[in-house]
């Protein structure tokens, strides 16, 4: 089963991460516009995140059942890391650090390693794992959809058409806006998950004044009989 909601938010949280950083788009450019092989590159890039957002997915679930600490420190961690994001999404949008950036030639292993030797895939897993650790495998499952279709649209966009890319990332007013809307998704994103935090309590009392309710009519029929 398809969920809606879950796809929303993993597409507009990755969507706004890729957005806020543009390392990767540049690996991708210096080939495509040396006239060297991009679609390499941009599979390397693709496969990590599916395989980062995997894996992040199948730890969360083993740990995070029935563990409500568990759960709230994730959700702070991964709040706390898009509120990071967001505010070096902003500071880039004050300056235009890509435009006059001189191209070099990047191999695959370099790719690799941008991946997996870097701090930030492993940020990014944290953030999967607070959106997914109160989602059944469907809702997940939707949300790894979501998060992981901008990998595609935004390495092999960037790869099939550098170009035309080029000349997008490089324009000043492109480049503040796409920022400033990183932004604001960012913000939105970790802003979803702190009210997440406190939807369990709020479901919890909700169901404990129910069952006080229940009580109460019980005992006033007793007391009529």
């Amino acid at each position: 089963m398809f969920y809606f909601d879950p796809f929303i938010y993993g597409f507009l949280t990755h969507g706004g991460l890729l957005m806020g950083a543009t390392l990767p788009a540049i690996y991708l450019l210096s080939r495509g516009l040396s006239g060297l092989p991009t679609i390499p590159m941009a599979t390397v890039f693709a496969l990590s995140g599916f395989i980062g957002s995997a894996l992040a997915i199948i730890g969360v679930t083993k740990v995070s059942n029935d563990n409500e600490i568990f759960n709230v420190i994730i959700s702070i961690a991964g709040a706390s890391i898009l509120l990071y994001n967001a505010f070096k999404a902003y500071q880039r949008s004050k300056d235009c650090d890509i435009c006059n950036t001189k191209y070099k030639n990047y191999d695959l292993f370099f790719a690799f390693s941008i991946f997996w030797l870097n701090p930030h895939i492993y940020l990014d897993m944290i953030i999967v794992s607070s959106f997914v650790n109160k989602y059944n495998l469907q809702e997940s499952l939707s949300f790894y959809f979501g998060f992981n279709i901008v990998t595609v649209v935004w390495f092999y966009g960037f790869a099939l058409f550098a170009k035309s890319a080029n000349n997008f990332i490089r324009n000043k007013m492109i480049h503040k806006g796409m920022h400033l809307l990183s932004t604001v998704i960012l913000v939105v994103m970790a802003t979803i998950l702190i009210m997440g935090i406190f939807k369990p309590s709020l479901k919890h009392y909700g169901h404990s004044h129910d069952i006080r309710q229940e009580h109460s009519h019980e005992d006033d029929h007793e007391h009529n009989d």
